[in-house]
């Protein structure tokens, strides 16, 4: 797969990571003219070829080994800035209502941040088809474009025509939304987040280019993060205590420079849940292809997460310091490493696969894991991996695993359904065990599509 030419860029023009990290714990944030001005990059005329030499490096940091990982949000830190007179426009009633938003300002009110402002409890708001994008909005603020500050909440946000036809673009210049704590009952659905660049934001230490959550639980329904970019989270992130559902989402071609290409989960006792996810054509410049945790629980069930590129380890997930980390029937496939293993346990991680398929890695094994580490796979089919498909030091065969050709589909297309023949289908275990079916389960529901 190719990755966004301005991610390789970045890798010549912008600070090494392990700086990046030491400048932002010290709260220095980046400096804005190392990073480009708009999510698109560079032509890929202007891109350095592609190269393994940096999945070996180390990070190298003064003192006792500190973790720069373990750094935690304070409230004060990401709360503060919510004007006070919010609190007090709400719309308050017994009866909801819906405010209707159009990118002409015509609607009910002119912006979406003015009918987050005011909607109130059971209220909805309606996006109707178009993009709304930083010029047309004109509601940027330090957090990004939009800001749900934490005294709004049990509201929704509907894209009217889908994902397809509602796009909030942040054209680079900031990252498209920030969700700033206890508001756990609002729900974005049917939305595309896209064109986000968190390093391009004051607050919010560069995570998540598309969007970014913290002490907060929202749902994420059939929307899509593509072409976001970030130090930590190219399209999502989170920033602490979160435990948001996010079901039938699709993250691609976003760029992390140091974890979490398409999504980071980081610092939470609450798990995060993803159900009928795909994560696919995401890169990260440091570990994470597809997904970077540290210090999170989460279920992963039903989902896709496929070509996606880390320079350092987990080309499809990289998994720190966290426990009760689960991923089930979920297929992962063709993502492309130079550090360890499609699947990556580290310092501490505790790692579940069951019913997975784990298939046709490129230059890594399926499955890896340092010795202070868990991982455990049950009933999954590894194959295909370039590294290997072994069980090394670290991963706990649990039963019921195999190497076959999982036959799938139409792989070459992204279509990862499987042939009646497959050994992954229900009853087709080549040793006859009672696993079920092996994978995404049929039919797979994309944002915005069904599959069949």
């Amino acid at each position: 797969m190719g990755c966004p030419p301005f991610a390789r860029r970045a890798l010549e023009s912008w600070r090494p990571w392990t700086v990046v990290l030491l400048l932002v714990a010290a709260g220095c944030g980046s400096d804005p003219s190392e990073v480009p001005t708009s999510a698109g990059g560079p032509s890929s005329s202007e891109a350095p070829p592609l190269s393994g030499d940096l999945g070996s490096f180390e990070l190298s940091v003064p003192g006792e080994n500190p973790d720069p990982f373990e750094r935690l949000f304070s409230a004060e830190d990401l709360d503060s800035f919510e004007p006070a007179s919010l609190a007090a426009s709400a719309h308050v009633g017994n009866d909801p209502r819906t405010w209707y938003v159009r990118p002409d300002l015509s609607g009910d009110v002119p912006t979406i941040q003015d009918a987050i402002d005011v909607a109130g409890v059971g209220d909805e708001i309606v996006l109707a088809p178009g993009v709304y994008d930083w010029s047309n909005q004109g509601t940027g603020t330090e957090y990004g474009l939009l800001v749900v500050w934490n005294t709004r909440d049990g509201f929704s946000i509907r894209g009217e025509g889908g994902a397809e036809e509602t796009i909030i673009d942040a054209e680079g210049q900031g990252r498209c939304l920030y969700v700033m704590g206890y508001n756990d009952n609002v729900t974005f659905e049917g939305i595309t987040f896209q064109g986000g660049d968190a390093t391009q934001s004051q607050f919010g230490y560069g995570y998540g280019g598309g969007v970014c959550i913290h002490l907060t639980s929202p749902t994420f329904r059939d929307c899509v993060f593509r072409n976001n970019q970030g130090d930590f989270g190219g399209g999502f992130a989170t920033a602490g205590v979160c435990a948001a559902l996010m079901e039938n989402c699709s993250f691609h071609d976003n760029f992390a420079r140091t974890i979490g290409g398409g999504v980071l989960l980081h610092n939470s006792t609450r798990a995060m849940q993803f159900q009928r996810c795909r994560i696919f054509g995401n890169y990260s410049a440091g570990q994470g292809g597809g997904i970077g945790v540290i210090n999170v629980p989460f279920h992963f069930q039903h989902s896709e997460i496929f070509a996606n590129l880390a320079d350092g380890n987990g080309a499809a997930a990289y998994v720190r310091t966290a426990s009760n980390c689960r991923f089930e029937t979920t297929t992962m496939v063709g993502n492309t490493g130079f550090g360890e293993g499609q699947v990556r346990a580290e310092h501490f991680a505790d790692i579940e696969l069951d019913r997975c398929i784990v298939a046709f890695g490129s230059l890594v094994a399926a499955v890896s894991a340092d010795p202070n580490s868990s991982l455990q796979i049950a009933c999954s089919d590894v194959f295909g991996n370039d590294g290997g498909d072994g069980m090394g030091s670290g991963v706990v065969d649990q039963g019921g695993n195999f190497s076959l050709d999982p036959l799938f589909w139409n792989a070459s297309a992204s279509d990862f359904r499987l042939q009646p023949t497959s050994p992954c289908a229900a009853g087709g275990h080549p040793d006859g065990s009672d696993c079920g079916r092996v994978g995404a389960r049929e039919p797979m529901i994309y944002a915005g599509s069904v599959s069949r």
